[in-house]
């Protein structure tokens, strides 16, 4: 507030004292698998299936993840990042893929061109006297082309001066306005005998674009400005005359204005009076010098002894002009890598608009149109260049990216594109599992903090499942949950081995759960999934996109457990790979190891029937209060970031405790908590008793944060009698 200077009422706003904690996804969900295209490792996520598709491609036999991601979606999932999956000979180096883009270079028909080099800084350049462009022309040596400037300077009379008090100097600079310049007795030691070094340091104090300095025991006044536009006009003042000041305009020297901003028309000037055999222009503010000499004995080289040449953005390479013929003008390519663009063909032809130097592009697999793009130009300073058009987000292809090489209409034709790869040749574990230095595998989620769901339904290897879960619980700390996918075509008995020891899952960890028997699903593509009517595919897929469904089914829907008749139906499928959870003997072999069974009760569809997760042991044994603890823990968290950096001190915790607990209210009216209030629900504590001062002068604020979870009610036990009320009441009567 400013200062209070009179009586009257003041308003100030203060911070409030409970922050808004705003609750964090629960279920975007992240996977890990291989796909016919799109970027590899993760990038933005997807909302619909129709979109995965865009960007991720068709069916593959490779994968399965095209229905994986379908039953995601179909099943309620609402937000998927896609971690796309190729092979590293070092997974600690990405560009070590294997992966490449299939590509076609597409020619134009040329004539004679000059020998030219473009610079890639633009005007103006901020050079110093006598800096060099030494220009080469037609393979003959360097030609110097050099850059002078002096600045304007004016020299005053005798060392000392009999000045009076107010007594001014008139000057311009550069052929600005006259600044005038006053001398007070307080400045000096004796103003009537007034010194070169006072004089000089009032001048540096009240004026602008010069300086003045002392030598000889004279003053001089020097423009800032170097060069011909530099210009000092001292033009009298009541002092000058003790100062001894020439009066008039005198000017700087030099072949530029400004040796600190120099344009391209002067260094256009500067090169072609030196230089003969060049013409110089500029594109744009950059500088440009081309050969006078037309075809392949034209060539120009900016020579490294130059100084001038970075600056202006000028390498030293030999730039040589061409003769008649033939030349890549343009390259199609895959947009992602993959053998999926080797089926497909460029096609230029005539420009729809009649315009001849204009071209029709169209993008053909299998003579079917994909993309057509029509009156394009190869010219990359044009709205409508090939590349702009191509490779526009929002309108350009699904499929190809263009890449500007040399302007020039291509000659129409169809080109097919080759080369491109998959990327899957010796793909293994280690390319699932990934490298932290290199961002590869499930480090390729590393930057992005919503994911709460991790799948790897593609690789049910028991490493790299393992990984899965290793991955959300120690390298993300337990901010994810993980669905780990048993292999397809187990029985009872080999699923519990599995989990039990192949995999070793069973209590690995409390943040990851899973599911048997696998889903049977209509094929959804027979080309790449084989001709049966049905396939099989990972339950952990659906799971994901339940836990969406359950979660958004109401506020506070991460509270309930995906499971059960009403909540647990899965939807899409037609069947499971294995009947053996129809017997409850089986079942009752599943549970106990932790593994929720897929099963369809008399009259419903197929259910999920279990929420337990890996580890029993641990606090939050079931998914929803695992899930739902992580929910409460990452909004938490990061509700709290206001508050780091602030003062330890009561003010502070307490202002923490109440802002957790205002959280944990809502999620209290959600159905989160099993006590009947919120007393008996949970407790926030950060009291000194575990704030002692040795904590904060560690810079250590602790708050403990204890939750009364709901507890699935597992099994209904009904218990049967006969009913003797009658009789009781009978023997009652006569006693």
């Amino acid at each position: 507030m400013a200062e209070i200077l009179a009586p009257g009422v003041f308003t100030q706003e203060e911070s409030p004292k409970v922050r808004t904690i705003n609750g964090e996804p629960t279920a975007t969900a992240g996977f890990t698998v291989v796909t016919e295209k799109g970027p590899l490792g993760v990038d933005e996520p997807t909302t619909t299936f129709d979109e995965w598709v865009r960007i991720y491609g068709r069916a593959i036999a490779a994968s399965k993840s095209f229905a994986h991601v379908e039953q995601f979606y179909n099943n309620g999932g609402t937000k998927l990042y896609t971690n796309r999956i190729v092979h590293y000979t070092d997974v600690t180096n990405p560009a070590t893929k294997i992966s490449a883009k299939g590509t076609v270079d597409i020619d134009t028909t040329t004539g004679n061109t000059q020998g030219t080099v473009l610079g890639t800084a633009t005007e103006n350049f901020d050079l110093e006297p006598n800096d060099t462009l030494d220009v080469a022309v037609d393979g003959g040596g360097a030609t110097t082309a050099t850059f002078t400037a002096t600045a304007a300077a004016r020299t005053s009379g005798a060392e000392t001066y009999a000045l009076n008090n107010n007594d001014t100097l008139l000057v311009a600079i550069d052929g600005g306005s006259v600044q005038t310049i006053t001398f007070l007795t307080g400045e000096f030691s004796n103003i009537a005998l007034a010194t070169a070094l006072e004089v000089a340091a009032v001048i540096n104090a009240k004026s602008v674009g010069l300086s003045a300095t002392v030598a000889g025991g004279m003053v001089t006044i020097t423009s800032d400005r170097r060069g011909s536009g530099s210009g000092v006009n001292v033009s009298g003042g009541t002092g000058n005359a003790a100062l001894g000041f020439t009066t008039g305009l005198i000017s700087g020297t030099g072949n530029v204005s400004n040796i600190d901003a120099v344009t391209a028309a002067e260094v256009k000037t500067v090169v072609e009076a030196a230089v003969a055999g060049v013409t110089v222009s500029s594109v744009a503010g950059a500088i440009q010098i081309v050969t006078d000499t037309v075809g392949s004995t034209g060539d120009v080289q900016v020579d490294a002894a130059s100084t001038a040449d970075t600056i202006m953005g000028l390498d030293n390479a030999v730039h040589a002009g061409t003769d008649s013929g033939a030349a890549t003008a343009l390259t199609i390519e895959g947009k992602y890598d993959g053998a999926y663009a080797n089926g497909l063909q460029a096609v230029i032809s005539n420009a729809t608009n009649g315009i001849a130097e204009q071209f029709n592009l169209t993008i053909v697999e299998s003579g079917v149109t994909l993309d057509v793009f029509p009156n394009l130009v190869n010219d990359n300073a044009s709205l409508n260049d090939v590349s702009a058009v191509v490779n526009n987000v929002s309108g350009g292809s699904n499929w190809v990216a263009a890449v500007f090489v040399l302007s020039g209409r291509p000659t129409n034709g169809t080109y097919a594109l080759l080369a491109g790869d998959d990327g899957l040749t010796g793909l293994a574990n280690t390319d699932y599992i990934g490298s932290s230095a290199g961002g590869t595998g499930f480090f390729g989620f590393d930057g992005v903090n919503d994911i709460r769901v991790l799948v790897a339904p593609d690789r049910t290897d028991s490493a790299v499942q393992a990984a899965l879960f290793d991955y959300a619980s120690i390298t993300r700390e337990k901010s994810m949950f993980s669905i780990p996918s048993i292999p397809l075509g187990l029985t009872t008995n080999g699923a519990i081995t599995y989990v039990k020891t192949t995999a070793a899952l069973k209590n690995r960890g409390e943040v990851g759960a899973v599911y048997w028997p696998n889903p049977l699903i209509p094929n959804p593509n027979k080309v790449a999934y084989g001709s049966t009517e049905n396939i099989t595919i990972q339950v952990s897929a659906l799971m994901a996109g339940l836990y969406a469904r359950t979660d958004g089914s109401r506020i506070g829907g991460i509270y309930d457990e995906p499971a059960g008749t009403e909540r647990g139906l899965l939807r899409g499928i037609v069947g499971l790979e294995s009947s053996e959870t129809q017997q409850r003997g089986k079942r009752n072999l599943l549970y106990p190891e932790n593994i929720n069974p897929l099963w369809k009760p008399n009259g419903t569809p197929i259910i999920v029937d279990g929420s337990r997760i890996l580890d029993r042991t641990q606090n939050f044994p079931s998914v929803s209060q695992r899930r739902g603890v992580i929910f409460m823990e990452q909004s938490i968290e990061d509700g709290l970031l206001a508050f780091v950096h602030r003062a330890n001190n009561d003010e502070t915790r307490e202002e923490i405790t109440n802002t957790i607990r205002a959280f944990l209210l809502v999620q209290f009216r959600a159905g989160a908590f099993r006590g009947d209030t919120p007393g008996s629900s949970y407790f926030v504590d950060a009291s000194e008793e575990i704030n002692p001062p040795t904590e904060v002068s560690l810079g250590r604020l602790n708050v403990r944060v204890g939750l009364a979870t709901n507890r699935p009610a597992e099994f209904i036990i009904l218990k049967f009698s006969q009913d003797l009320r009658d009789l009781q009441a009978e023997l009652a009567a006569s006693a």
